[in-house]
C-alpha cells in the first residue's frame, strides 16, 4: 500500500487557487486558461458559467511558472448571462470570435490600452452594454463585433460603439452626417437605403465595411476621407445614380472582393464616373489594378480641398 503525505497535500489545495483540469487548461482564481509558451489566453471551459464582476489578472502563476495573459480566447465567456461587469488587465492585445457573445447582463467594460484586435462576434448581443470606451491601440475590429448591441446610444438615426458605426437605424433620410472620430464603418451600415442622396464622413474613418452603401440607387456622390486605408467587398454595389467619387488618400486604398471574377466595383459604372484624387497621387491611381477601372481620373479641385 502507498504511504501519502496527505499533510501537504491538503495544504497544497488550500494555498493555492488552481486546479489543472487537463492538458490544455487549467482554473486559476476561478478563471480557465490555456498557456502557450510563456502567455496564457482566457479559454472555454464547457458547464462553466461565470457571475457578477470579473478581473482578469495581468499575469497568473501555474507550477511555479509565472504567464502573461494575452488574450480573451474564442467564445470564453459565451452565454454567461448573468456577468454583470469586466475588467481587462494592461497585458490584453486581442478579445477572440464571440468571447463575450450572449452575455446579457454585461453593462461595464473596461477595454486596456494594449488591445489591438476585436474579432468578430465578439460582443454579439450584448444587450446590456449602453456604452464602452475603444482605445487608440485598437487598430482591427473585425466586422460583427458589436452585431445586435441594441442598448448602444443612437444617434441622428446611426447607433454607434464609441468609434464604431453599428448601423443605420432609420434608412428612410436622405441625409447622414457621421460622428466626428468614428474611426470604422460596419457591414452593411447603409445598405440597401432608397432614400439616402448624401453622406458626410469625418476624416477620422479608417474602414468602410462590406456592402456599407450597397444598393442607394440615389446615392450621387462619395467623399472618402484622407485616412481610409480599406474598403470592403462591394462597399458601393448598384450605386446607380453615383457621377462622382473623390477619395482623399494619398495611397490608393485597398479594396476587396468576392473573387477574381467580380469587379471591385460591382453594378457601378466606371466608365462614367469620374474619381478625384489628390494631385500627387495621380499616377498612383491610374497605375492600381483597382482604381485604374475608372476611365476619368482628376485631380481634387482646389475649391473642394478644404471640405
Amino acid at each position: 500500500m502507498n504511504k501519502y503525505n496527505w499533510t501537504t497535500i491538503i495544504l497544497f489545495f488550500l494555498l493555492t487557487d488552481i486546479s489543472a483540469q487537463s492538458d490544455s487548461s487549467m482554473s486559476v482564481g476561478g478563471i480557465y486558461y490555456s498557456l502557450d509558451g510563456n502567455k496564457a489566453v482566457v479559454t472555454k471551459q464547457k458547464g462553466v458559467k461565470y457571475q457578477g464582476e470579473i478581473i482578469i489578472p495581468a499575469t497568473i502563476t501555474y507550477n511555479g511558472n509565472t504567464y502573461t495573459v494575452t488574450s480573451i480566447g474564442q467564445r470564453a465567456f459565451e452565454y454567461c448571462d448573468s456577468i454583470t461587469k469586466v475588467v481587462l488587465p494592461e497585458t490584453i492585445t486581442r478579445i477572440g470570435f464571440g468571447a463575450f457573445s450572449r452575455c446579457y447582463g454585461l453593462s461595464s467594460i473596461t477595454l486596456p490600452e494594449s488591445l489591438t484586435l476585436i474579432e468578430s462576434n465578439a460582443f454579439l448581443w450584448c444587450t446590456g452594454l449602453k456604452s464602452i470606451v475603444i482605445p487608440e491601440s485598437v487598430d482591427t475590429i473585425i466586422p460583427g463585433a458589436f452585431f445586435c448591441c441594441n442598448g448602444f446610444p443612437v444617434i441622428d438615426g446611426i447607433r454607434y460603439a464609441d468609434t464604431y458605426l453599428i448601423e443605420v437605424t432609420d434608412k428612410h433620410r436622405e441625409r447622414y452626417t457621421v460622428r466626428e472620430g468614428t474611426r470604422w464603418i460596419e457591414d452593411n451600415a447603409f445598405s440597401n437605403n432608397y432614400n439616402l442622396q448624401t453622406v458626410i464622413l469625418p476624416s477620422t474613418i479608417q474602414s468602410i465595411g462590406n456592402f456599407s452603401f450597397s444598393e442607394c440607387p440615389n446615392l450621387s456622390s462619395i467623399n472618402i476621407p484622407e485616412n481610409v486605408q480599406l474598403i470592403g467587398v462591394q462597399a458601393f454595389s448598384f450605386t446607380n445614380s453615383l457621377k462622382n467619387i473623390v477619395c482623399r488618400p494619398s495611397n490608393p486604398p485597398l479594396v476587396s472582393r468576392l473573387t477574381d471574377i467580380v469587379p471591385y466595383f460591382e453594378c457601378v459604372d466606371t466608365e462614367a464616373i469620374t474619381l478625384y484624387v489628390p494631385r500627387k497621387s495621380l499616377k498612383l491611381y491610374r497605375q492600381s489594378p483597382v482604381w485604374s477601372e475608372f476611365r476619368t481620373i482628376r485631380p481634387i479641385p482646389r475649391k473642394w480641398l478644404q471640405l
